[in-house]
């Protein structure tokens, strides 16, 4: 089953990941696979 994130963590993520953490450091900090954290980056 997929799972649902609401707009604030992914814009948390986002923001983490402008403020220079790795994408690899989040996806492991926060249980969501690198390519999901990629593709909200692009959005």
């Amino acid at each position: 089953m997929q799972k649902r994130y609401s707009k604030e963590f992914k814009e948390t993520l986002i923001a983490f990941y402008h403020s220079g953490q790795s994408v690899t450091q989040l996806s492991k900090e926060y249980d969501v696979a690198p390519a999901t954290i990629y593709k909200w980056i692009d959005l």
